[in-house]
C-alpha cells in the first residue's frame, strides 16, 4: 500500500483560477440527457462502470484509522524521518508504508507521520507489533 504525502494548502492552478475572471453564462448551452429509466439505474448501481483499483477497494474496506508514529515540526525532519522509519520497521510494516501528512494544531503546522486507511484492529495489531519492535506510536481516527 503506498501513502502518498499530503498537503493541506490549495494547489497552485486553483491558486491561478481564483485571479482569472469567473465566467458566468455557457457558450454552449447544455443538452439534456434522457432521464435513466428505474431498471437503467438499478444495473447501473449493480456493476461499477469501471473497475476499481487496488487503492480504491482499500478506501472503501478502510475504516479510517491509522497509526501515527511521530510529529516532527518540519518538513525536512519529517521526510528524513520518514525514510528512516520506513527502513527500520519494513518487515513490521507488512507492506504499508509510512507517509507525511501536513496538519496545522493551535497555528503550528507540523508534520504526521503515520500509516493511513486501516481498520481499528489492523491500525491496533500494527501499532502492538511497531512497540514490540522497540517503537512508539499510537492509532489515531
Amino acid at each position: 500500500m503506498a501513502v502518498a504525502k499530503t498537503d493541506t494548502t490549495a494547489p497552485s492552478s486553483i491558486a491561478e483560477a481564483a485571479n482569472e475572471p469567473l465566467q458566468l453564462e455557457p457558450t454552449q448551452k447544455p443538452e439534456k440527457a434522457a432521464k435513466p429509466s428505474k431498471t437503467q439505474v438499478a444495473s447501473a448501481e449493480a456493476t461499477p462502470s469501471a473497475p476499481l483499483t487496488a487503492d480504491a477497494a482499500a478506501a472503501r474496506k478502510s475504516t479510517g484509522w491509522s497509526v501515527q508514529l511521530a510529529a516532527p515540526g518540519s518538513e525536512a525532519e519529517a521526510t528524513s524521518e520518514m525514510t528512516r522509519l520506513n527502513a527500520k520497521y519494513a518487515s513490521v510494516l507488512n507492506g504499508s508504508s509510512i507517509g507525511v501528512h501536513k496538519a496545522a494544531i493551535k497555528g503550528e503546522t507540523i508534520y504526521r507521520l503515520r500509516v493511513v486507511g486501516l481498520s481499528k484492529a489492523d491500525a491496533a495489531a500494527l501499532c502492538a507489533r511497531l512497540k514490540g519492535d522497540g517503537g512508539a506510536c499510537f492509532i489515531a481516527k
